[in-house]
């Protein structure tokens, strides 16, 4: 492998034009394909105002912003700078590329600070705060409505959760309290005290057999023969390309000594349908480990759902706010129970479908977000809506108004049915639920 041979390393990721201004940067952004490792992105700031529908309370939930990889990648990713100079002579990169990665040095991370949040996170949960504000806030009292704020007990979460309380509630940011929960807590990390979860799906290899049919295919072999001669690299193997795919990513999140918007490692994919292969191998491993692929993996997320269908109850007429803050496993369980994202199919080894909704580079990048508002109506009666990414979705088998908003009554029967026998010590302990 790369990493420990004096050897070249390179990766590949589409060319995009030079970013200039705020829009190119947000198209150049959702571009990006790189998995759970993608920065944050938004399309536009909406405004969510309403003739006859105010808003009265909000459930919503974050994962947490770009941060570092853990200590495994950390060192490799450091070993890069070793292989620098042979780049020079590299007849695959223009003379421009050849300039950038003369300049280029790893981004110097201390091992401690493993899967820490970056600066790029803090801002991505600090400007969600401050768009949460001019989009929300004016229909809410501070003074007179409960505020709820945990997150899981990680710096990511911590962080995270504290800079988006900081763009939120601005100079009062600090007469909030932040909560935080223990590790296996039901609604923001249930999986963690799931152990039929981990023992069947998560510590599984059948998990990965279709992720492995891949691999082994003639597909990937492919893919690894191209690259090997187009940067004359004898021994380039997988391993190589994927460590590679996962640093660029990391790199261009961070922002670090961008080339052309991106990491200049991204630089040297130039064939569109390498990216595709990477990107579907990382959204299969996600869609059988945290997504449709194991129905045990959906119930799991039913004690999330509970809880934003029980705040979101307009029976209880106080206004009310809950944030929380986790990670991409409760995200994408949440997706699945919520049946967002869902295709009509499987992803599976032998057939490479790239017109899927399954796409964890644009439903769980970094500081992805699930929101739910309920709105009150004296004329249409309570209301929800509901908020991927800022943006609105389709509830799925609602009847939904002019603003994608949902009844609550019909909001809630449809998720209060798979809820029903929300029980996580029956659902993780029984043998025989696989």
């Amino acid at each position: 492998m790369l990493v420990i041979k004096k050897s070249v390393f390179v990766f590949f990721c589409a060319l995009v034009p030079f970013v200039i201004n705020d829009n190119q940067i947000s198209n150049m952004i959702s571009s990006l394909r790189f998995s759970t490792k993608n920065p944050y992105f938004f399309k536009d700031l909406n405004t969510f105002n309403y003739t006859d529908f105010t808003a009265k309370k909000v459930w919503a939930i974050y994962r947490h912003g770009t941060r570092y990889p853990g200590k495994k990648v950390i060192s490799k990713y450091m070993g890069l700078i070793d292989h620098i100079d042979s780049l020079q002579n590299a007849s695959f990169l223009t003379n421009e590329e050849k300039s950038a990665f003369k300049e280029w040095k790893p981004m110097p991370i201390d091992l401690k600070h493993q899967k820490f949040l970056t600066k790029e996170g803090e801002e991505e949960l600090y400007n969600l705060g401050t768009r949460f504000r001019s989009q929300f806030m004016n229909n809410f009292n501070e003074d007179q409505t409960n505020i709820t704020i945990k997150h899981t007990p990680t710096q990511r979460a911590n962080v995270s959760a504290r800079k988006f309380v900081e763009g939120l509630f601005q100079s009062t940011a600090n007469n909030h309290e932040i909560i935080e929960v223990d590790r296996d807590d039901p609604v923001l990390r249930p999986y963690k005290g799931c152990p039929l979860w981990r023992k069947t799906v998560k510590k599984n290899p059948a998990s990965l057999n279709e992720k492995k049919l891949l691999m082994e295919s003639a597909t990937v072999e492919n893919l690894v023969n191209e690259m090997r001669e187009l940067t004359q690299i004898k021994d380039l193997d997988f391993a190589d390309i994927e460590l590679i795919y996962n640093m660029c990513g990391f790199e261009t999140a961070w922002r670090h000594l961008p080339h052309n918007g991106k990491s200049i490692w991204c630089s040297f994919f130039k064939n569109e349908q390498h990216l595709n292969i990477m990107e579907y191998l990382e959204d299969m491993e996600y869609y059988w480990i945290d997504g449709p692929g194991f129905e045990i993996t959906r119930k799991v997320a039913c004690k999330t759902v509970d809880d934003m269908l029980n705040h979101l109850d307009p029976t209880n007429e106080k206004q009310s706010l809950s944030f929380y803050f986790t990670h991409s496993g409760t995200m994408l369980k949440l997706l699945t129970f919520l049946e967002l994202y869902k295709d009509d199919f499987q992803l599976t080894a032998d057939k490479l479908n790239y017109q899927r909704q399954w796409r964890t580079s644009h439903i769980d990048s970094f500081a992805s977000n699930i929101i739910a508002v309920l709105y009150e109506s004296n004329q249409y009666g309570p209301h929800v809506q509901l908020l991927h990414q800022e943006s609105v979705v389709e509830i799925p088998k609602c009847k939904a108004n002019e603003f994608g908003m949902c009844s609550y009554d019909d909001f809630r029967g449809f998720y209060e049915n798979k809820i029903k026998e929300c029980n996580l010590s029956a659902i993780c302990n029984d043998k025989d639920e696989l």
